[in-house]
């Protein structure tokens, strides 16, 4: 029994690992749907980065303070754009049902789809976004890309785990648009997307950098740019982003039986 139990634990890996794969490789070969849906992403980068740079100007820094405020929007953004993809929260609302008459559960199934997509489009947009970097010198460092393949599978994998929690929560109370825009906009304003805005870029953050946001926004960002976490070891960042993650994976598992039950409730 324990053989047959042992051999069927790695069948579900196994299962999990070749769905994460498929999901990854179909994006990085057809990234075009990706990319349409990331045509904003320069804009905001532009924008933003316009009004660090005039800040700075009116205030006599010269070149926006010695901050490589264009690097960090482009990274923030790029993690941005791919938190709570309303496709990947339509598709496992969609696929609920037919996951339960399947071996592997919906709940592994959602987080292998998840991770596969978001890793590749942070690979896909992070990789343009090197390119891009590295062609106008903009604060480009040969280590940033080892730097953000370091942080991808982290990133990739809290998305996956707060896609699922929103896709259960929809399933049981018929939507969490609400939810994803609150969501969304704290991630946005909490989490880094405007902190260079409030001080020198790092010196005006202050408390913020304490919140779960900061841990999977800014973090990652400046770690990106300097090799180390801000304001604390970067061993004690990464403890943090475990806690937060195994929070998100009892709260996804917590959607899904919400999600279970309420099918029950209504029939299915």
């Amino acid at each position: 029994m324990r053989r047959f139990a042992a051999t069927g634990g790695v069948r579900r890996v196994r299962a999990v690992l070749l769905l994460a794969r498929f999901e990854f490789v179909e994006l990085v070969r057809y990234p075009a749907p990706i990319l349409m849906r990331c045509l904003t992403l320069p804009v905001y980068v532009v924008a933003l980065t316009a009004l660090w740079n005039g800040l700075h100007k009116r205030a006599g820094d010269g070149a926006g303070g010695g901050f490589p405020a264009l690097a960090y929007f482009l990274f923030t953004q790029t993690i941005l754009d791919s938190c709570l993809n309303r496709f990947g929260i339509g598709s496992l609302v969609l696929g609920f049902e037919p996951a339960l008459s399947r071996p592997l559960s919906w709940w592994a199934q959602g987080v292998a789809q998840g991770f596969g997509r978001t890793a590749g489009q942070l690979l896909v947009v992070g990789g343009l976004v090197q390119v891009f970097l590295a062609l106008t010198g903009a604060a480009y460092q040969p280590a940033m890309v080892l730097r953000w393949l370091l942080v991808l599978p982290l990133l990739a994998l809290a998305d996956a785990l707060a896609t699922e929690v929103m896709a259960g929560l929809y399933i049981r109370v018929g939507k969490s648009d609400s939810l994803r825009f609150v969501v969304t906009k704290s991630l946005l304003a909490l989490g880094g997307g405007l902190y260079p805005l409030l001080g020198d870029g790092r010196g005006g953050i202050g408390w913020m950098r304490y919140l779960p946001f900061s841990d999977f926004v800014f973090q990652p960002a400046y770690f990106c740019l300097y090799g180390h976490a801000y304001g604390m070891a970067t061993g004690l960042w990464l403890a943090r982003v475990a806690c937060w993650m195994a929070l998100l994976a009892l709260a996804a598992h917590a959607s899904f039986r919400l999600a279970w039950r309420g099918l029950q409730v209504a029939g299915g």
